[in-house]
């Protein structure tokens, strides 16, 4: 993915409700919960499964194995028409797929050995042709799987070995019969392998000889928007959730994710499953923005008084000084002075607890004439 550090940057921020009763307290600013955006990898799902060619000889639908692509989880279901394929259909997408994966159109047969004849007995005539490449495989139903043994020096079969049919009317072989051969060589010649034991569970030969081909389609899953995601192999197990924000959550081209209401860490390299869309992808980079908001006023108006409290010019405000300039203190205006009148005021009018003084009030005034 194409990365560069100054694009997608978060420059400015607009907001119509940010909430209000904050503490007065500016230092302590209340933090911003951005969106996680995680880039995914391995988002692919199956698409669809075009036959390319239909093959012929098909006398039941073969088996759709789909492997590599980096995903799992996809099944598909053939079917065939006139003994040839007629179409391909996706039953489970699967998820995490990263490049196509392949497409093998295996048809499976129930066989049991004939030991008499040394041969393999079929219910209905198989369409194997001679020389046909062929592995084997062997169904546990509860006794036990066993692959059968050969006479000699080979021993037990494998599932894991390339064995080459024998088989048509040339070999002197019913259609509903086969024998099997280590080399196509020996094929050729009706070498055939003997048999001392038939194994045990129910046996099956494999093959892919009917020429019929497919090739599998790849899209990128999609995220609902408001979906709850998780992380890890299962909700049961994850190690963190969120969900899809409803604000573009799922961008396709760059497959970004974009994960609100989280509840934990979310870490490159794990998983993220869509609930419902299943859709799932690995995270191959996480980008989260941070931010703190600045409290301030909800609206600022032109200052003024709305008293003349505070006002440094007026003369009825004073600096108090706990003695004369206080709340419990009073004066008395008097053209007496104060020690001739003190103790009548304190005992007839005098609240108590409060400070009281005398301000000399003179009424008259002389004339001194200046020394000459």
């Amino acid at each position: 993915f194409t990365k560069g550090t100054n694009v997608g940057k978060i420059t400015k921020l607009q907001n119509n409700n940010f909430g209000y009763d904050y503490t007065h307290d500016y230092t302590l600013r209340p933090e911003i919960t951005f969106p996680i955006n995680a880039q995914l990898t391995s988002t692919s799902i199956l698409s669809n499964i075009t036959v390319t060619d239909p093959g012929s000889g098909y006398s039941q639908a073969p088996t759709d194995v789909i492997t590599g692509g980096g995903g799992s989880g996809a099944t598909a279901e053939a079917t065939i028409k006139n003994g040839r394929l007629d179409q391909i259909i996706v039953k489970d997408p699967g998820s995490g797929y990263s490049s196509t994966p392949t497409v093998s159109l295996r048809s499976s047969f129930n066989y049991v050995i004939n030991l008499d004849l040394g041969l393999l007995q079929f219910a209905f005539p198989h369409g194997i042709q001679n020389g046909s490449e062929i592995t084997l495989n062997v169904v546990d139903t509860g006794d036990g799987a066993e692959f059968p043994l050969a006479a000699g020096a080979l021993g037990r079969l494998t599932g894991t070995t390339t064995y080459y049919a024998i088989a048509g009317a040339a070999q002197s072989l019913e259609d509903d019969q086969l024998k099997l051969a280590i080399t196509a060589t020996n094929a050729e010649l009706g070498d055939a392998i003997a048999f001392s034991n038939a194994g045990t569970g129910r046996q099956q030969v494999l093959t892919e000889s009917f020429g019929g081909t497919a090739t599998a389609n790849v899209v990128t899953s999609t995220f609902l928007e408001g979906e709850l995601v998780y992380q890890g192999g299962s909700f049961e197990t994850a190690t963190a959730t969120g969900y899809v924000s409803t604000n573009n959550g799922w961008q396709v081209g760059p497959r970004i994710l974009k994960i609100v209401d989280y509840d934990s860490t979310f870490v490159e390299g794990e998983r993220i499953t869509g609930v419902i869309s299943k859709s799932s992808g690995i995270i191959s980079d996480l980008n989260i923005a941070t931010g703190v908001l600045e409290i301030g006023p909800i609206t600022k108006t032109t200052g003024q008084f709305i008293d003349d409290v505070g006002k440094p010019s007026e003369i009825i405000q004073k600096i108090q000084d706990s003695f004369y300039y206080q709340d419990f203190s009073y004066a008395i205006d008097s053209s007496v002075s104060i020690s001739e009148w003190k103790d009548v005021v304190i005992k007839n009018v005098h609240p108590a607890s409060f400070k009281v003084f005398g301000q000399l009030n003179v009424s008259e005034s002389g004339y001194i004439p200046n020394k000459e």
